[in-house]
């Protein structure tokens, strides 16, 4: 028997397109606000190097990111089968974990202020090992969808904490 789950977001270009649209709105509102108040001197030129610079790497590492698109749970082989990419223009890749030496964490934040929050987040070990971390923000997945991910790992009786 094979349980799959799916992301909602397979294509990974629009989510880094509104990344870049976001950056370049911002350096914009802060050279509107530089040029239209030039008496304050709310930034000095060097500082749009810097601000560009750091938008630059942040988007790099973002392209970097490992990203899961697709977790089966074969029960039959008594194995998870992730479907990912390493970085965005890498091809798909798969990876298969063993049941009897997973352990699986979910992380659920309890902040209060909600731009603070961190999003739902399922870790995956090989024994002690991370090897996969699947979160809404960075994978995709749906809060509910991963927490049916978490309960079927329950359900395998593979090691779970949660957090």
């Amino acid at each position: 028997i094979m349980l799959t789950y799916k992301t909602n977001q397979q294509n990974i270009k629009r989510y880094l397109f509104y990344q870049v649209l976001s950056i370049l709105c911002l350096i914009l509102v802060l050279f509107v606000c530089h040029f239209a108040f030039p008496k304050y001197h709310i930034l000095k030129p060097s500082s749009f190097w810097i601000i560009g610079i750091a938008s630059f790497i942040g988007l790099i590492v973002e392209l970097n990111r490992e990203r899961v698109f697709e977790i089966s749970f074969n029960h039959d082989r008594q194995e998870m089968i992730f479907t990912y990419k390493s970085h965005m223009f890498s091809k798909l890749k798969n990876y298969t974990l063993q049941y009897q030496i997973a352990k699986v964490e979910k992380n659920e934040d309890t902040s209060f202020i909600k731009w603070l929050k961190k999003p739902l987040t399922i870790y995956f070990y090989k024994n002690k090992t991370e090897v996969f971390e699947v979160s809404k923000k960075k994978d995709g997945f749906s809060g509910n969808v991963l927490n049916e991910i978490y309960k079927t790992c329950e359900q395998i009786s593979l090691e779970t904490k949660h957090t």
